[in-house]
């Protein structure tokens, strides 16, 4: 038990950019503070689904091209392809937003994502 009490004593001392871990030390145990923790799926997800196209090109920028893509786990599979269909949604809803604005430039930026995305997914091709 020593051992473990020094581990995680230490693990809650550990500073990364001069922050503290977000970490709870309750003497037996070890919890991550998810209050101090930006989690980007979490983010993108809410994002989709504001209202605010500020919000929805935030999500656009979050958005990397695949859920775990240096990690194939089977259970990430559904959530994978549920990011993928929002994100391309997302693409196509600013696009016909900025249209109906008038906004060329983005309408043309929104529409480069989209070939973009199907260049390197292949989802054209199915």
């Amino acid at each position: 038990m020593d051992s473990l009490y020094k581990t995680l004593r230490h693990i809650s001392k550990i500073s990364a950019d001069g922050k503290r871990l977000p970490v709870i030390d309750n003497r037996n145990s070890l919890q991550i503070d998810f209050t101090a923790v930006l989690i980007d799926t979490y983010e993108f997800l809410s994002l989709c689904g504001s209202s605010e196209s500020d919000d929805r090109e935030r999500a656009v920028g979050i958005y990397k091209s695949g859920l775990l893509i240096d990690n194939n786990y089977d259970w990430a599979i559904d959530y994978e392809a549920d990011y993928d269909i929002r994100y391309y949604e997302l693409l196509q809803d600013l696009g016909r937003h900025f249209s109906r604005l008038g906004d060329k430039k983005k309408v043309r930026y929104y529409k480069a994502k989209m070939e973009l995305y199907f260049d390197e997914t292949g989802a054209g091709n199915l």
